[in-house]
């Protein structure tokens, strides 16, 4: 049997990579980037934005702009950036005041997505139109 080519020869497949993943989860990474197949998912603090579904757990994903305006005109020079951050990276740039003057805007926070987290559902779906509602203190 032939094997896979991976960029990770000297190491074992199996072995770990950095953020949790594996040597073997880095190369499907890779491939999955080469031909467009990555998993995309909605970004938690603003859907706008969407992020590959192997940094939601790990990385900040935020806007940051310093802002820099034409002193004879007014008009806005700096553009917005869109960076991520490890975990760890981003609460020491906070700490540090790394972020002071700038003006950043968090798209998504790994502390509070939950993997495999649900739409929320309309409470009226899957009610039958014909049934009323009961209240069960009046039968009591």
């Amino acid at each position: 049997m032939k094997k896979k080519y991976s960029q990770y020869a000297d190491v074992p497949s199996k072995a770990r990579a950095g953020h949790g993943l594996t040597y073997e989860d880095l190369d499907k990474i890779r491939d999955d980037q080469i031909h467009g197949t990555v998993k995309m998912i909605k970004c938690n603090l603003n859907p706008d934005f969407e992020l590959p579904e192997h940094e939601a757990e790990q990385f900040f994903h935020v806007i940051t702009e310093a802002p820099f305006f034409d002193s004879s005109t007014g008009r806005r020079l700096s553009t917005p950036q869109r960076r991520k951050y490890h975990v760890r990276q981003y609460k020491h740039h906070v700490k540090m005041g790394y972020f002071n003057g700038m003006q950043v805007e968090v798209l998504h926070d790994p502390e509070r997505y939950e993997a495999g987290q649900k739409e929320p559902e309309d409470p009226e779906k899957g009610k039958d139109p014909n049934i009323p509602d009961v209240n069960v203190d009046e039968i009591k």
